[in-house]
């Protein structure tokens, strides 16, 4: 099938939802279904929307209440499709359709033929303006074929996600490093409390060999002393037994050379020397270890500052890869065909002229909406509005001035309407059982 542009050209349409039957032979660009509702007016716009998007778009009753057949034919000038519903006993239907060229001939794929021919065909103007940020977002990608959205919001939404975790550690670093009170002239390394420890058992081993020695010398004044004694009693006892005084005699003798000897050995030893004091080592023990407390809250503050640095380095690359993601994007979106001037690509959402989609007037979106709607149906150049009333005239007269500038059929659902061509729908055929052509 060649890349020819197709517009409808006629339609027939019979017992297709709340439609008896209708046909309408548009004669402008503008193709207006006007009518009360609940008469068949949508039920028009449905009856193209069935014919050409197939079952997949087709409800479960599309045939009208009390009918067995529903037909819907669309002569697209070169192109005649025609969609048959057949009502079953258990209230199911089957679809057949079948696809003729302009010679007559039949097209053995014939859904095939239509999927390539149409585009977003449930396009809707009014429809993108009412959808949410990423929703028209999501519509909009499709105009940036050769760039991987997803990919790209994986690798920055990683990059955004570490970034957070990045800077909550920054944050919590450098709150504990705000904790942290170093003392003024606290040195740069520990003092060895080792070496102090080990003085202060030199100090207790040389108290304990006083203590010990003045010890022994008091066990050998005692000693002195009781034989001083001993001798004293001996005298009296010789006095009394003389006739044991030799022996006597000789045994105090040995006694006062004993005591002699003892007396010499103390004289001999001199004075002790004096006992150090312990609890001058404990007190410069004890100031070691406040130090090196202070010299740890320094070490832990340096780590601090130093992962602090480190976290912020990261932080800081991590926004940079966020920058080159967006940078990525906006290039890509720089190099895409897109159908609207002025559109653009936000965080998430779509921007019309420099500001988000929502914000921009009703008659920019409308017009953008409108661009878009026949962006994307380049071959089947037909576009449907099914809430024309929401339009005013201004509006109105954006879509025509677009349906004429662009060569695009636009079909357009209102309530109520004053244009002499439009095609008034009621109780599901066009108004006095005539066919009306359309007017521009």
């Amino acid at each position: 099938m060649s890349d020819k542009t197709y517009k409808i050209v006629q339609l027939l349409t019979e017992n297709v939802k709340r439609i008896k039957a209708v046909s309408i032979t548009p004669n402008g660009r503008i193709v207006e279904i006007t009518g009360k509702n609940g008469n068949g007016k949508s039920s028009v716009l449905d009856s193209i929307f069935y014919a050409l998007g197939g079952n997949k778009v087709i409800p479960s009753q599309p045939i009208r209440n009390g009918s067995k057949k529903a037909v819907t034919e669309v002569n697209l000038g070169g192109l005649t499709i025609r969609r048959t519903f057949t009502r079953q006993e258990d209230n199911s239907f089957t679809s057949s359709v079948v696809v003729e060229s302009e010679e007559g001939a039949r097209f053995q794929s014939p859904q095939a033929v239509l999927n390539k021919l149409i585009g977003d065909l449930t396009f809707d103007p009014l429809e993108f303006t009412r959808k949410k940020p990423n929703e028209q977002f999501e519509l909009m990608k499709r105009f940036v074929p050769d760039f991987d959205f997803e990919e790209e919001e994986r690798v920055r939404k990683a990059a955004f996600d570490r970034r957070t975790d990045v800077n909550r550690r920054v944050k919590d670093l450098k709150s504990q490093a705000a904790g942290i009170i170093v003392p003024d002239g606290t040195p740069e390394v520990e003092i060895d409390v080792s070496a102090l420890t080990d003085e202060l058992q030199q100090v207790g081993e040389h108290n304990a060999n006083i203590e010990m020695r003045r010890s022994n010398r008091q066990r050998v004044a005692d000693e002195a002393d009781r034989f001083e004694i001993e001798a004293k009693n001996l005298d009296d006892r010789a006095a009394e037994l003389r006739r044991q005084a030799d022996e006597a005699e000789t045994q105090a003798v040995e006694k006062r050379e004993l005591a002699e000897e003892r007396r010499q050995k103390l004289k001999e030893a001199g004075d002790l020397p004096e006992a150090k004091s312990a609890d001058e080592v404990r007190s410069r023990i004890n100031e070691a270890n406040r130090t090196n407390s202070q010299v740890q809250l320094r070490i832990r503050l340096d780590q601090l500052i130093a992962e602090v640095s480190t976290a912020e380095a990261e932080a800081d690359q991590l926004s940079k890869d966020i920058d080159a993601s967006n940078d990525r994007k906006m290039k890509a979106i720089e190099k895409a065909d897109l159908p609207v001037e002025g559109i653009g690509f936000g965080d998430g959402f779509v921007t019309l002229n420099g500001v988000p989609f929502d914000q921009a007037s009703t008659a920019e979106q409308i017009r953008a909406g409108c661009e878009m709607g026949m962006a994307a149906n380049p071959r089947l150049r037909v576009i449907m509005i099914r809430e024309g009333s929401l339009l005013d005239d201004d509006a109105m007269k954006i879509v025509a001035e677009l349906a004429e500038k662009n060569d695009y059929q636009v079909w357009i659902e209102t309530v109520q309407s004053d244009s002499p061509g439009a095609v008034v729908i009621e109780d599901g055929q066009v108004k006095a059982e005539e066919f009306v052509e359309a007017a521009e």
